[in-house]
């Protein structure tokens, strides 16, 4: 699981990618997997 303050890992891009294929609308969005630095 992802947490706060950590790199993301090969399952956390993995669900990020499968996320992206189920949204019909959400062609060219970029999706950061970056262990929630954003939030901080």
């Amino acid at each position: 699981m992802l947490t706060s303050g950590n790199a993301g890992e090969t399952h956390d891009v993995a669900l990020a990618y499968v996320y992206a294929m189920e949204q019909e609308m959400a062609t060219g969005t970029i999706i950061s997997v970056d262990g929630g630095a954003v939030l901080v």
